[in-house]
């Protein structure tokens, strides 16, 4: 048994599917940007996972990638309801089809 206390786990992970347009999400799949700024209208925690969609033209281009958020900071004494998070990138895929 260790000797230290287990941290707590959440309960329920969430997955966040989220629009994002092509020039970011470039930066995002050359792991250039690592970090994403919402609208926390979904309670964005560590440990959550994102889906980030690539969004062109207000159509879906059927390219994504994975993410876990890693930390999560209120940035509301700058942009009022807003975070930043970090978070580690799993992969980026193509839709079958596209």
């Amino acid at each position: 048994m260790p000797s230290h206390p287990t941290p707590l786990r959440k309960e329920f992970i969430m997955t966040h599917r989220l629009k994002t347009l092509p020039q970011f999400y470039k930066a995002v799949i050359e792991r250039r940007k690592p970090f994403e700024i919402r609208l926390n209208d979904r309670n964005f925690q560590s440990g959550d996972n994102i889906i980030l969609n690539e969004w062109e033209d207000g159509y879906y281009t059927g390219n994504f990638c994975v993410g876990i958020i890693m930390d999560v900071f209120d940035i509301s004494f700058i942009m009022p309801g807003y975070v930043a998070f970090t978070f580690k990138l799993l992969g980026d895929f193509k839709e079958i089809g596209q």
